[in-house]
């Protein structure tokens, strides 16, 4: 039985009763238990990259701070205790 709205699409021919075929094809899905994630991990992931970026940004503002116009080197070391703090040269 339809309802009643749905008995007025057709009677104005909005809407026809057609005919759904199904022909049992199967396809090879790229999806598995293997290749998913879930949610938490998803969630944690992000966050981690945030975090990344968010110190990233104050650790180069500092460093900016500290020598201005110099590149920061990759084996840099940078304390985080005492900001103060710098690692003297051999």
């Amino acid at each position: 039985m339809l309802p009643a709205d749905g008995r007025m699409a057709l009677d104005l021919g909005m809407a026809s009763l057609g005919h759904v075929s199904l022909d049992g094809s199967k396809f090879k899905a790229s999806s598995s238990k293997h290749k998913a994630m879930g949610y938490g991990r998803m969630r944690e992931r992000a966050l981690c990259g945030e975090i990344g970026a968010l110190s990233e940004r104050a650790l180069e503002a500092r460093e900016e701070a500290l020598s201005p116009g110099r590149e920061i080197e990759d084996g840099k070391q940078i304390g985080f205790a005492d900001k103060d703090a710098r690692i003297m040269g051999k």
